[in-house]
């Protein structure tokens, strides 16, 4: 026995990478390093998903006709068997093969033997993988925990500098935190693989929702965790204001939310979304700017490069959202 060279597959693919090897020159590696379904031994093992013995190599159809007889020959190896190394879900996860320098067929206590290797090896890979995953997911869930104490904490500061009462400030305090928790629970529903666009706006409105009182239309749109967390606080100021002093605080009052793809009726350009009261008070524009209406502004251009533009006008409180391409899911 030469040589043990051993391979792993990464992820779903189709090809094998060279990770460990015992007894080979730089030039044999170079040409091994990387094995797709079909080539060699491994690749024929792992195409087949079984092992593959050669017993020598200048008579194999495998290598016969092939570059990699001369590679092989170069080398001193005659005769090779490939072991799939095969997880507990049936998965196979790499490959164990072991040269030899003349031709032969392993006899039943050598495949025994590397039968039990390879079952080793494999427990070990997937244990390995495996905390790999869990280290990936606590550094991931770390990400996210700061993000998110650290916008509440952005929210508490900001909405206590212009609470006038302690039920004001609660209220208030509530309601955006309220509404950062709605945009967790539709992110984690799709294992954070975006949230729809209707889904949020529904989501944000339900509560004021009655038979006539509101308008959702749009092509079916998902957008990116970044995205729907600056739009969901975004869609809670503009909520929150319409039914307080808005078009959501009289019966007749109506509220309409739509969104169209870019300019150009295309996806790939972005999407607009819509926000329009009809129905409400009249509409006095604020003296000056609170926090709510600052966050409208400014979250979404500042977070994740998109446009707002909020009109206080007579009639009725108009919104117009442009969100970015790369803010949607394909």
């Amino acid at each position: 026995m030469a040589t043990r060279p051993l391979r792993l597959l990464g992820g779903r693919s189709i090809s094998s990478s060279l990770v460990a090897q015992r007894g080979f020159a730089q030039w044999w590696l170079d040409y091994w390093d990387s094995v797709s379904r079909g080539q060699g031994a491994c690749g024929t093992a792992l195409e087949r998903g079984e092992r593959v013995i050669i017993e020598d190599v200048e008579k194999s159809p495998i290598f016969v006709g092939t570059p990699a007889l001369c590679i092989q020959l170069r080398a001193g190896v005659r005769a090779v068997q490939s072991t799939p190394l095969v997880g507990r879900a049936g998965h196979v996860l790499g490959m164990f093969s072991t040269h030899y320098r003349t031709p032969l067929r392993p006899d039943e206590r050598a495949l025994r033997a590397l039968d039990l290797l390879a079952r080793q090896a494999a427990d070990l890979i997937e244990r390995d993988r495996a905390e790999e995953r869990r280290q990936l997911l606590i550094r991931e869930l770390d990400h996210r925990v700061k993000n998110v104490l650290a916008r509440v904490a952005a929210v508490a500061m900001h909405t206590g500098r212009v609470s006038s009462t302690k039920e004001e400030l609660l209220n208030s305090l509530v309601d955006r935190i309220q509404s950062l928790a709605d945009a967790h629970v539709l992110l984690s529903r799709s294992r954070w693989q975006g949230v729809g666009l209707a889904d949020l706006v529904r989501h944000q409105l339900a509560p004021y929702t009655n038979a006539g009182n509101t308008t959702i239309d749009g092509p079916e749109v998902r957008l990116t965790s970044a995205a729907t967390e600056a739009v969901v606080m975004v869609l809670c100021e503009l909520v929150t204001n319409a039914a307080k002093y808005g078009a959501l605080s009289l019966p007749q009052g109506r509220v309409s939310v739509t969104w169209t793809a870019g300019s150009s009726g295309r996806l790939s350009e972005g999407i607009v979304i819509r926000w329009q009261e009809t129905g409400g008070p009249l509409v006095t524009p604020p003296k000056r700017s609170g926090y709510g209406t600052n966050l409208i502004r400014r979250l979404i251009p500042h977070e994740i490069d998109g446009d707002v533009d909020l009109l206080f006008k007579a009639e009725g409180v108009s919104c117009t959202i442009t969100l970015p391409a790369e803010q949607l899911v394909a």
